[in-house]
C-alpha cells in the first residue's frame, strides 16, 4: 500500500461533495470535461462500449463532442446568470 496522499483524488472528491451540498452544475461539467481530456488524448472513449479513433472516428468524435458540449452547458447554465449580476 503507497504511503502517499492521493491529494488529486481528494480535490475531486470535495469537488464532488460541494457540487451535491451546494446544488451547483458547473463542478460537474469541469470534471467531465477532465475525465474526457485523456480519453481524446489516448484515442479511447468507455461509453457503454469501448470506442476507439481508429475504428469508429465518425461516432468517437460525436460523442466526444457531444460531452464536450454538455460539460460547457453545464458550466454556462451556472455561471451566465451569476454575470449578469455584475
Amino acid at each position: 500500500m503507497s504511503d502517499t496522499v492521493k491529494w488529486r483524488a481528494l480535490l475531486v472528491l470535495g469537488f464532488m461533495v460541494y457540487a451535491v451540498l451546494f446544488e451547483q452544475s458547473w463542478p460537474w461539467g469541469i470534471l467531465f470535461a477532465l475525465w474526457l481530456w485523456p480519453s481524446i488524448r489516448e484515442g479511447h472513449l468507455v461509453l457503454g462500449d469501448d470506442l476507439f479513433r481508429e475504428d469508429d472516428p465518425a461516432l468517437f468524435w460525436s460523442s466526444s463532442l457531444f460531452i464536450l458540449s454538455l460539460c460547457a452547458w453545464l458550466v454556462l447554465s451556472d455561471l451566465l446568470p451569476l454575470m449578469e449580476l455584475l
